[in-house]
């Protein structure tokens, strides 16, 4: 028998992070016939569904670990922090939608996480240095960070909207008034839609790109952040410290923490990427310690898994900390240290943007499907070694004069360990700039998100961003995604 054909106004590719917020809000807010199509099953986070993608350089583990294919995406395994980025980081890089034209979707993204409504630019410390500002990221409960079960019973209730799991995409006919999108599915091989937006994650958004386009621009500039830690906070009082910059919980169990980031007005903007520095207390003992214990079953529980046996034993063993835990949790409204912990200093850092970071196809290697895997050059280079040594010695003079008799003098680690850190980091799942927008010719999309040449196809990943930003980029793809869907209702009010 031959297979139906499904037909809709708004086809959504990728049912995660962005993909269902966005599936949601245009169900909810239009009256149009939306789909969402998930590539993997409910729960099972196949993270190599469309083929193993090859790396060339530095070893990319984003490509790897930082990919999940099933309901929910990558806000299965999310850490979870969200932050949209300072107005410098986007005016400076001549973005055409800068982070002040987004503000107004702010409560947008913190409705869909539960989150309770904050000061995002919170700067604790502009007015004394002015060179650096304490900033606060706001992350939502681990039980309010998987988007599925987030979302699971709006998207029950939304009658014009169907949600399809265990549908990959195979191609996309793009024609001029109606696209026809064939698919691997039991019941149908086919949808007719009017638009499309792919918010199938910045790699393999940008795969799908590179399949609709032979645009020279896309998957040029493919970069991530880099990150190590750099040196170790001399402090004669931990539990001031960890009172100071430990995570602090919020309405919801929501919780936040604060890094250190450039100035809007730092001297350092034209000479420095954007970046950050935050203190996270490390433990000198093996990763088998309570807090770890403890961070698993939260992180069994973000991807709806029983926890397992091993972790809740682990806290059983060590019932002492535990109830202290308990203690700082309830009386600090923070979280504890792990045992026996020291507290270092992170740098996280924009990578150089570089064409020779870039994605292709392979075409000498096919998925399951017949279709091309991603090809992913990446490495650092000696512009990335550069800005690191100069990022760090900008904040250990700034933390020496500021902060040292307060907190503890800063002590730095050997410059060869520390370069040696970042080459091993391989990312911090962070991609972005493979698909960026803009009016000129090397952004492969439009300020509006729709691939130029191509009608009525948007992305939304943070691939689209021009830049990675200082901070965490899954908020302003949210943001842009918000964006998106508010410039859909007003052309059908």
């Amino acid at each position: 028998m031959k297979k139906k054909q499904l037909d809709c106004d708004f086809l959504i590719i990728g049912g995660g992070t962005i993909g269902l917020p966005v599936a949601v809000w245009l169900s909810e807010k239009t009256n149009k016939d939306v789909i969402c199509l998930e590539a993997g099953y409910e729960t099972h986070d196949n993270y190599n569904f469309f083929g193993s993608p090859k790396i060339i350089g530095n070893n990319y583990m984003g490509a790897k670990l930082g990919r999940r294919f099933c309901l929910g995406g990558t806000s299965t395994v999310w850490g979870g922090a969200l932050s949209p980025f300072l107005q410098s980081d986007t005016t400076l890089y001549n973005w055409e939608v800068t982070s002040k034209d987004l503000e107004k979707y702010i409560p947008d993204v913190e409705k869909i996480f539960k989150l309770p409504s904050s000061d995002w630019n919170e700067d604790l410390l502009e007015n004394q240095f002015g060179e650096y500002i304490l900033r606060a990221a706001i992350w939502p409960s681990f039980a309010n960070r998987n988007t599925y079960k987030l979302l699971k019973n709006r998207l029950i209730r939304c009658q014009n909207l169907r949600l399809l799991k265990n549908t990959p995409v195979i191609s996309i006919d793009a024609k001029n008034s109606k696209h026809i999108v064939y698919v691997n599915n039991v019941d149908f091989e086919k949808i007719s839609c009017k638009k499309i937006i792919v918010c199938a994650g910045a790699i393999e958004s940008t795969r799908i790109a590179l399949r609709l386009s032979n645009n020279y621009f896309i998957g040029k500039g493919f970069s991530d952040h880099l990150s190590a830690p750099v040196g170790k906070i001399l402090s004669k009082n931990l539990d001031s410290l960890n009172k100071e910059f430990s995570f602090k919980f919020s309405k919801n169990n929501s919780m936040k923490n604060f890094r250190f980031e450039m100035s809007n007005h730092s001297n350092n903007r034209e000479l420095l990427p954007p970046h950050n520095f935050h203190v996270s207390f490390i433990s000198k003992i093996s990763e088998n310690n309570t807090f770890n214990h403890l961070r698993s079953i939260f992180r069994h529980l973000q991807r709806g898994e029983v926890p397992q046996i091993r972790d809740l034993s682990g806290l059983i063993k060590n019932s002492k900390w535990f109830i202290r835990l308990a203690f700082w949790r309830f009386f600090h409204k923070c979280l504890l240290r792990p045992e026996d912990s020291i507290p270092e200093i992170h740098l996280v850092i924009q990578q150089e943007i570089s064409d020779a970071n870039r994605i292709e196809l392979d075409h000498a290697a096919l998925d399951e499907f017949g279709n091309s895997v991603p090809k992913i050059y990446w490495k650092l280079n000696s512009k990335d070694k550069e800005n690191i040594n100069n990022a760090i010695y900008s904040f250990y003079d700034f933390w020496q004069k500021n902060l040292s008799d307060k907190y503890g003098s800063l002590e730095l680690y050997d410059k060869d360990t520390i370069i040696k850190n970042f080459m091993e980091c391989g990312g911090i799942y962070h991609p972005t700039s493979s698909l960026k927008f803009g009016k000129d010719d090397k952004s492969p999309l439009d300020e509006n998100l729709y691939l130029k040449n191509v009608r009525n196809i948007q992305f939304l990943s943070t691939a689209i961003l021009p830049t990675g930003g200082g901070v965490n980029p899954t908020m302003m793809a949210l943001l842009f995604a918000a964006r998106c869907v508010d410039q859909h209702i007003s052309k059908n009010s």
